[in-house]
């Protein structure tokens, strides 16, 4: 034992660490349930979206609702808002030294004023880009922004005040230079560089007004060609300003989902952890891993899913390949494995009947808990793997599933520890109860039967020896078997002669030889343990049993006898394995049809997810700092703290509103709401600053430098074919993809409209022109209908929504995308001719909108980049060849005197190119077709990068709920779902039940099949296994909804119903349960029917009793949970199946009076039940043909 002061200090540093980690777990899964909560209380319609996850109502300047996470965003984003504003800064100092170096060659009127203010530019250009990499720029990012906003668009503007200043001479510019530089810095303005919208609309709205102001009174006065330009500039500002909002929407939302997916992942170590302990809690490790390959392995070839209750559902057209001549496909996977040299021991509580006379449903299941719990360290510290709880019976091995050569001492060790630990526990209950322990060393197989409550098991026939040496054994005392004490080191133990058992001498162990021997023998694993002191106060604080406190010990069930107790009833004892001396058959050969064996071959307990579980969403009422460490949100696991039963988790998708919260005033929920809003963000910023890792999705996506394809070639696929679905497993926001692609063809609508519209004032329209319009507008107006109902509708259903999933394809959105974003340019290109003339401005204008159309080519981010570039490029290169002076002049040598009127002088024509400049033309179509390409570059970055964002969080997200959608099934599997919910808002579970019905039903002559000698018996118990499981599959039939396997008993299956309250009121007949559990027997003798033709050579018999009346229900154990049930209808129902006949359903008197309403009984007459003497009983005859 463990004492001290140090001992204790040492405890309560564990527990403080128990604590922390605790919190942290608890935070991790309650911040996801907040954020959701938070996104649906800003949803109202799905019409109307949010700009993005948790975003203010702000419109004009997007930013979250908290200053917590807008505030991590901005440091987040700063390195990528930093590197497209250095990408403008190269940019900007490119163009300014392409043009600096234009005017040194042409040698312009005012070259050299020009060329000093671009010098001077591209030198505060380097600055600023050397400033933006130091420290200093990340808390002045707004304000060098501005400041070079200010620059450049003053700078833009300085060609106007040399415009004309003499009549003879030429312009440094021209207006479609000055037009296309205005461009350039209206889009750097709305896209590189990082200001806030409000601010960016506010500066280069004025900036296009003085532009326009000025260009007004300097160059051209025409009203027409003013509101032509006023058309254009209101083009510019809506495809930058969609741009811009599109880019910081898709941005916070690439940080949520990256928020979001790491917080996820620290989830994902909790349930990680915990499922490994649930499972543990089941199974010893080693049979858990073969179980988790198993399922891997499995999930691959069958379709396999999860009943509500924790069953494992089989989909019998998806079966497994198998090839009849291998016995290990003709069967559903199955884990037995024979060991020598293993230690089984069987401890029996003398006196718990007498204990339990005067004891409630509660207290009976506390002194349980109180008392398994013990022992649970015990095994723990002895090296030992508990297998299962029996009544009052405490069952477990070692050496067992792993070898070791200390078993039977590991054993012995454990029976005198518990035969103390139990006087301990007289001392501190006031009980007077002692221990009687019984230990055999053999052989054993060990592994699982069943698919339901399944559990990890060991048999063998020397396991039913070790259960007749703690029969024939005595009160604090070991009996151990000759074959034991033979593994026992010498002079250690005082021992004494026993009894002949099954012809082997036997040995009672009274103790150590000395102290110090005892305290040698323990091994070395007191840091591994808590001591029984330690323990016995935590059972006082709540007798919950704790999964989560448990180490990593192995642990896991079996059953070899089964003892039920009532108030003055007495107990009584199964033998599991065949006896010895039975005779034996040899095994019949095993013959599964291929049609059964294809239904049969999957069935094996399997750890997987449940698509039709969702996340639950709980609101905490009364809840306190310290009272979040006393939680786990997701309701697997509580603290041992007894305020634990004083809160309550409402089911908010459920209930709605409890008692509770409804009667919490509202500002006093919406303080406690803000406080655990601001908690979550809180742990989400503390999970991306811990995950160093959280950057390299911003600053380095997986994209190829060169394609911008995913380096993933899946991730690639996946994006192609989900990059245009609407995804309906997240909220609608601005940038979902319905939503995403209805504003883009809207933009493009309205850029196309003003277009056309300037076209037609501008140019003389033909009949081409007048059919491309139409077709255009009308190709415009049937895919905004068809955006519209998508975005309209809630759910889409019907022929546009087949319609609109065939065009959102990869391949055909790109068409269609093409498409559209080239209508404006085909429109503009449609309407050259050779009359265009710089003298009437038609060729300006020409310039004006093919520049607007070719930046239209920005919009679309869902468009490949490369398509849009070529596609821009292209159209630059047209409007080269087109306009350039060549094409025209030898165009117009080729036309007759006819056209002379509307032929130019060679006079003419040079005055016409001194207002517009081929060269100069060239210059700014080169530089803003760089811009194009950049800008569609970042573009397709962000949304790639977005969707990266959303399916890594999606994947983190699929991730956490398997491993919760496994311990729930876990969980149910080890406790059923009624009580698992119960748990959830309790520290312990132990309940009285009025009316319970209960069956036994054992294979009478199993024992007859089982032969150790062929195979060490595992073939038979694989016979077995599929026996079991086919029998739990009747349990997912609707009809048998009222029906709970308890567990099975070796050959024998116990199962009871009217376990449920909620079921049961859900009844219409207050028996209904009772004639449940009949039809459960009745098909149970049908599967051993059909279960028989596939047996050569052999017939199994089942010999079925049922009884009904109160009983209690109770959760024991700590580390390891064990649900149960007692009571004095156990024992009557387990002696009718043991007083039965075989191949017959044989029920007590008080069942009968119920059953005589549907079913025909025969009385039998009476038998004689033990602690109860005589009994009438009667036999099934089958069903009154009048129900």
């Amino acid at each position: 034992m463990v004492s001290g002061g140090g001992g204790q200090e040492g405890g309560r540093g564990r527990d403080e660490k128990e604590i922390m980690e605790e919190e942290e777990a608890i935070r991790l899964s309650l911040t996801p349930h907040l954020h959701a909560l938070m996104l649906a209380s800003h949803q109202r319609n799905s019409c109307c979206p949010v700009l993005f996850e948790r975003a203010a109502p702000t419109w004009w300047d997007p930013r979250f609702d908290s200053d917590i996470l807008e505030g991590q965003y901005r440091q987040s984003s700063l390195s990528t808002l930093t590197l497209r504003f250095q990408y403008a800064l190269i940019y900007i100092f490119v163009s300014t030294v392409t043009w600096a170096v234009y005017w040194s060659v042409l040698q312009t009127t005012h070259w050299t004023s020009c060329l000093a203010v671009a010098v001077t530019f591209a030198i505060a250009s380097v600055s600023l880009y050397i400033y933006s990499r130091s420290q200093s720029y990340k808390s002045h990012q707004v304000v060098v922004s501005v400041v070079m906003t200010v620059l450049l668009m003053l700078v833009s503007l300085l060609p106007y005040s040399l415009y004309r200043s003499s009549p003879d001479d030429s312009p440094d510019l021209t207006p479609v230079a000055m037009f296309a530089m205005c461009i350039e810095v209206l889009l750097l303005v709305y896209t590189v560089i990082p200001m806030p919208l409000y601010l960016t609309l506010i500066i280069t709205s004025v900036y296009s007004i003085t532009f326009e102001l000025l260009n007004g009174f300097i160059v051209d006065h025409d009203a027409l060609h003013i509101c032509v330009r006023v058309g254009l500039h209101i083009c510019i500002h809506l495809i930058g300003a969609h741009i811009m909002i599109m880019t910081q929407v898709r941005m916070r939302g690439t940080f949520m989902s990256i928020g979001q997916s790491l917080l996820v992942r620290g989830q994902l170590e909790v349930e990680k952890a915990l499922k490994e302990k649930m499972i543990h809690s089941v199974m010893p490790p080693k049979v858990a891993d073969w179980l988790m390959r198993e399922t891997l392995a499995d999930d691959n070839d069958d379709a396999t899913y999860y009943g509500e209750d924790g069953a494992i559902l089989r989909k019998v057209s998806s079966p497994r390949a198998s090839h009849t001549s291998d016995i290990q496909t003709l069967f559903r996977p199955f884990n037995m494995h024979g060991m020598d040299n293993v230690s089984i021991l069987f401890a029996d509580i003398v006196g718990f009947t007498r204990m339990s006379s005067n004891k409630t449903a509660e207290q009976l299941v506390g002194l349980l808990n109180d008392l398994f719990g013990r022992f649970d360290v015990l095994c723990k510290k002895n090296n030992c793997e508990k297998i299962s709880t029996l009544g009052d019976c405490y069952y477990s091995v070692s050496g067992c599933p792993e070898p070791r050569p200390d078993h039977a001492q590991c054993c012995v060790n454990m029976g005198l520890d518990m035969i103390d630990a139990i006087q301990e526990f007289d001392t501190d209950t006031k009980e007077d109860v002692n221990m009687r322990v019984g230990i055999h060393t053999g052989k054993v197989l060990c592994g699982i039967v069943g698919t339901k409550r399944f559990k990890f098991d060991v048999w063998s026939n020397d396991v039913s020896l070790a259960n007749e040496m703690e029969s024939t054994g005595r009160p604090a005392q070991v009996h151990v078997s000759e074959v034991t004490i033979k593994f026992l080191p010498k002079d250690t133990y005082i021992t004494e002669e026993g009894p002949q058992v099954k012809g082997l001498n036997t040995y009672f162990i009274l103790g150590f030889v000395n102290k110090q021997v005892s305290v040698d023998t323990l091994g070395s694993c007191d840091d591994q343990y808590t001591t029984l002191n330690e323990s016995k106060d935590s059972k006082k604080a709540s007798s919950l049993p704790n999964i989560l406190d448990c180490g990593t010990e192995s642990d896991g069930n079996g059953n070899t006898k089964i003892k039920t107790m009532t108030g003055g009833g007495t107990k009584f004892r199964r033998s599991l394995a065949p006896a010895i001396d039975l005779p034996r058959l040899r095994l019949p050969r095993l013959y599964r049809n291929t049609d059964k064996a294809k239904a049969k071959t999957t069935s094996l307990p399997k750890i997987g997810s449940k698509n039709d579980n969702n996340l639950k969403l709980f609101a905490i009422n009364g809840m306190s700092p310290g009272d979040l460490l006393t939680h786990r949100v997701s309701g697997y696991y509580t603290s041992s703290q007894s305020s634990v039963v004083d809160h309550k988790f409402v089911d908010m998708g459920e209930s709605g509103c409890g008692a509770e919260p409804c009667s919490i005033p509202l500002n006093e929920s919406l303080t406690r709401f803000h406080q655990l809003r601001k908690q979550s963000d809180l742990q989400l910023i503390k999970c991306m600053q811990q995950a160093e890792n959280h950057r390299q999705y911003i600053e380095a996506p997986p994209l190829s430098h060169t394609t911008l394809f995913f380096v993933d070639d899946e991730l690639e696929k996946q994006y192609r074919q989900q990059a245009h679905k609407p995804r309906h497993d997240s909220p609608p926001t601005l940038v979902s993809t319905h939503f995403n692609t209805y504003f883009d063809i809207l933009v493009s609508a309205l850029v196309y409209i003003v277009v056309t519209i300037s076209l037609f004032m501008l140019f003389q329209y033909t009949l081409g022109w007048l059919v491309l319009c139409l077709v255009s507008t009308c190709w415009h107006l049937l895919l905004l209908v068809l955006c519209s109902s998508q975005v309209m509708r809630r759910e889409n259903t019907g022929t546009s929504s087949q319609i609109y999933a065939k065009l959102t394809r990869w391949h055909p959105w790109h068409i269609c995308g093409a498409s559209i974003i080239c209508l404006p340019l085909a429109a503009v290109m449609s309407n050259f001719s050779c009359s265009l003339s710089d003298l009437d401005g038609t060729k300006t204008f020409f310039c004006y909108l093919t520049f607007v159309s070719s930046i239209h080519l920005c919009n679309f981010t869902q468009l490949n980049c490369w398509m849009k570039n070529i596609l821009a490029t292209i159209g630059i290169v047209i409007l080269l060849v087109l306009v350039s002076p060549s094409l025209c002049l030898q165009a117009s040598h080729m036309n007759d005197n006819r056209n002379n009127s509307t032929l130019y002088s060679a006079g003419e024509m040079s005055e016409s190119l001194a207002h517009f400049s081929y060269q100069e033309l060239v210059v700014a179509s080169v530089l803003l077709v760089l811009l194009v390409w950049f800008l569609n570059r970042e573009f397709e970055i962000s949304y790639r990068l977005s969707f990266h964002g959303s399916v890594m969080a999606m994947k983190d997200k699929v991730q956490v709920q398997t491993m919760k959608n496994q311990a729930d099934w876990l969980l149910n599997n080890i406790i059923p779902r009624h009580v698992a919910d119960s748990i959830k808002t309790t520290a312990k579970y132990s309940e009285n039940h009025k009316d319970v019905a209960v069956m036994f039903a054992s294979i009478v002559n199993f024992n007859e099949l089982y032969d150790e000698d062929y195979l060490g018996g595992k073939e038979y118990l694989r016979v077995l296994n599929e026996l079991v499981a086919d029998i739990d599959e009747l349990l997912l039939r609707p009809e048998f909804k009222n029906i709970e396997k308890i567990k099975t008993i070796g050959s024998t299956y116990m199962a009871a119903s009217g376990l449920d309250a909620k079921v049961r009121q859900s009844n219409t007949d207050a028996h209904q349960h009772i004639f449940e559990l009949m039809e459960f027997a009745l098909a149970m003798q049908k599967v051993i029917e059909d279960f028989n033709q596939d047996l050569i050579e052999f017939n199994l018999i089942i010999r079925i009793g049922l009884n009904f009346g109160d009983v209690t229900a109770g959760v024991i154990g700590t580390t390891k949970l064990y649900y149960d049930i007692w009571g004095d209808a156990v024992n009557i129902a387990s002696r009718m199946d043991s007083t039965g006949v075989p191949g017959r359903i044989q029920v007590s008197n008080r069942c009968a009076v119920v059953l005589n309403r549907r079913y025909e009984l025969e009385r039998r007459g009476q038998v004689f039940v033990k602690g109860k003497d005589n009994m009438d009983v009667f036999l099934l005859k089958g069903r009154r043909e009048d129900t």
